[in-house]
């Protein structure tokens, strides 16, 4: 019998707007995006950008944000490839926290470029990462509720009922399956973490839960607790990644038709770095 993953718990996040607006994002380390302040919508503030990689597109942009918001700045150092053409940012950020979306558009654009809603394939952001402060620290692992914050977060994580999972062998690591009134779930722990799967058949959850514990054996991501939630859709998945480090909420969102979409976005939440920028922040 496998124990409740968490119980209700009153612990209010502090008000930065957070609302997700899009659904779907290892050990040690949402695409659902936080929208941040401004009615939900992001300032269309352009500033170019000359990106020959994946960490100078996060770079560049977390600068951008640098005399925005008073929180460490961090982010992936991996960004999966888009589907064709570049990644395009738009940011946003606070005192309280901040977001950065990535929208994969058909040529290179600035920073919140105007441009970016009308000249995108999708038309909406396919990953995002960010981080929220927290109105109070995590409870102690284990205790109720401790992982409800991340819950909250997280629009493609499942609650389950305290009722007896039965065991799946996921490789190395024996997993739950439940079921849910919204289907079956396959769920299970490594370290400090809790990863599941939904939105398919327990033959298909378990499927994709394999290669994501594979990966997790040989890569860690940010020090926990954290939670992983897959969200099968089709040929592909959304999975949305939180953490909670003190007082201060992470998350990595990644949607795609890859079937490799979860392995891609544990790699963007392995791949997390506190950046040093060294470079002079801008004026707001």
């Amino acid at each position: 019998m496998k124990p409740p993953i968490s119980s209700v718990l009153m612990l209010a996040v502090s008000t930065v707007g957070a609302t997700l607006i899009l659904t779907g994002c290892g050990v040690s380390g949402s695409s659902s995006a936080a929208s941040l302040g401004d009615g939900g919508h992001v300032r269309a503030t352009t500033k170019s950008i000359a990106k020959t990689s994946s960490s100078e597109l996060v770079d560049e942009t977390l600068q951008w944000l640098s005399s925005r918001t008073s929180l460490p700045l961090a982010g992936p150092v991996l960004l999966p490839n888009p589907a064709s053409g570049d990644w395009a940012a738009q940011a946003q950020g606070t005192a309280q926290g901040y977001q950065i979306e990535l929208w994969n558009v058909t040529q290179p654009l600035g920073i919140n470029s105007p441009h970016i809603s009308g000249d995108t394939k999708p038309n909406s952001p396919v990953a995002s990462f960010g981080i929220m402060q927290l109105s109070a620290g995590m409870l102690a692992p284990g205790a109720p509720g401790y992982l409800t914050p991340l819950e909250q977060h997280n629009l493609s994580w499942m609650t389950l009922s305290p009722t007896n999972g039965t065991p799946v062998a996921l490789g190395t690591v024996t997993g739950f399956r439940y079921t849910a009134v919204q289907g079956t779930v396959v769920d299970w722990g490594m370290g400090s973490w809790t990863l599941e799967v939904s939105g398919g058949s327990s033959g298909q959850e378990i499927q994709a839960a394999q290669p994501v514990v594979s990966y997790l054996e040989t890569h860690r991501l940010p020090i926990g607790p954290g939670i992983v939630a897959i969200r099968l859709t089709g040929s592909g998945a959304t999975t949305m990644i939180d953490w909670i480090n003190g007082r201060q909420l992470s998350w990595v969102q990644y949607a795609s038709d890859s079937g490799n979409n979860a392995v891609a976005a544990c790699a963007m939440a392995v791949s997390w770095r506190v950046r040093s920028l060294g470079l002079t922040q801008e004026k707001r």
